[in-house]
């Protein structure tokens, strides 16, 4: 179960600062692509999916103690 654990905090770590990126990259540039911009939000919705994921997993084990 730990390396569940961690491997759900990986992901949502790096989707994170994917996400951070990518919007630092949509302002600087400008980018009204409407693929491009799909694309930057399916990293954002999939990043607050595993962001819920992560607590939903941190409030199981932190109340299974």
């Amino acid at each position: 179960m730990k390396i569940l654990y961690s491997l759900i905090g990986i992901v949502t770590a790096l989707l994170l600062i994917f996400t951070m990126t990518c919007g630092l990259w949509i302002k600087s540039t400008q980018s009204t692509d409407p693929g491009s911009l799909r694309f930057h939000i399916t990293i954002g919705i999939s990043s607050v999916i595993f962001g819920i994921i992560s607590v939903g997993l941190l409030i199981f084990q932190v109340f299974k103690q």
